[in-house]
């Protein structure tokens, strides 16, 4: 994986469908929650991370592409105060005390792999979130694919011209396009709201984009640990 996300932030032009701007709706969520310590999961080339930090938050981000990160630290190498960044995978524990952070988001990140694995995070996130943290997730909408069968497990996606192999109904492998045989997960809407609450969250709000779910909710409990 680190490797075909080093192709796509060393490039000089990002696809589009690979950049997320923060939602103006979860920076006023923000600035009412008083939040301040922000974890970013899988922050990319640091879009966010600086937009966030300038707008006074302290930030925090994982990012498994050494490229991701030498993009994020030219971007920031004049800021003033120091920006956290940590060159790892999401998918294994976080490496921080419990309830240590206001706030966490993963936009077009978490789906990287197969389910158990991404509800092992909501539980991790869980568990580095203050009590009454947010924490948001903008993640592939099942619904949203327009698949073409073209043999037994195999589909042609007519909106990014690639083709997929299924697994099961939600899980696929890309074979061909920048993400070639990286195993994906794609949740329904009720669905991954559900496994979130699941891990100690209620639902503040959830929409959908083109692509995406968005969805937004606040530790409430400890997670339950299996």
């Amino acid at each position: 994986m680190e490797k075909q996300y080093d192709a796509i932030w060393g490039e000089k032009s990002v696809p589009t469908h690979y950049k997320s701007l923060f939602p103006k709706m979860i920076l006023s969520l923000y600035k009412n929650k008083k939040v301040k310590k922000v974890l970013d999961l899988e922050s990319g080339n640091g879009t966010n991370i600086l937009l966030l930090h300038q707008l006074g938050f302290e930030l925090t981000g994982i990012e498994i592409s050494e490229e991701g990160i030498k993009k994020t630290q030219e971007k920031i190498k004049d800021e003033k105060h120091k920006i956290t960044l940590l060159h790892r995978d999401i998918f294994l524990p976080l490496p921080f005390e419990e309830n240590l952070f206001d706030a966490v988001f993963s936009f077009q990140a978490l789906n990287h792999t197969r389910l158990p694995k991404i509800i092992a995070l909501f539980q991790e996130v869980n568990r580095v979130l203050k009590d009454r943290g947010i924490f948001s997730v903008k993640t592939t909408d099942r619904e949203s694919y327009n698949l073409k069968k073209i043999d037994e497990k195999i589909y042609f996606d007519v909106d990014f011209q690639q083709t997929f192999k299924f697994l099961d109904e939600q899980t696929y492998v890309p074979l061909d396009g920048s993400e070639k045989g990286l195993i994906h997960y794609a949740f329904y809407k009720d669905q991954l709201n559900k496994e979130v609450c699941n891990c100690g969250f209620k639902l503040i709000e959830s929409t959908k984009t083109k692509w995406h779910i968005l969805s937004t909710f606040e530790k409430v409990r400890k997670a339950r640990f299996k």
